[in-house]
């Protein structure tokens, strides 16, 4: 997984090193292509893992864990509006 996470990094961080060579953009879709982010906004992350050579149990566990947290997360931005506590 650290392979995986270093290159991912290092890639965003494209956008942060050598701020005067870097290119102006005229759509999304460029930007991600010129950092090498482009083709993982284009398969699920199960199958990213998948690549980068993380074991089924692990991976089911992770996309697991983050849904769970993005329904918590909307559950307390909600709850504040409707009056639930």
């Amino acid at each position: 997984m650290e392979p995986f996470i270093k290159t991912m990094l290092g890639n965003f961080l494209n956008y942060y090193t050598d701020l005067e060579s870097r290119p102006v953009f005229e759509i999304v879709e460029e930007m991600l292509k010129w950092s090498n982010l482009y083709n993982p906004t284009r398969r699920t992350l199960q199958e990213e893992l998948t690549e980068a050579g993380l074991a089924p149990k692990l991976i089911s566990e992770l996309i697991t864990n983050q849904l769970w947290a993005e329904y918590e997360y909307q559950w307390h931005f909600w709850s504040g509006f409707n009056g639930r506590e």
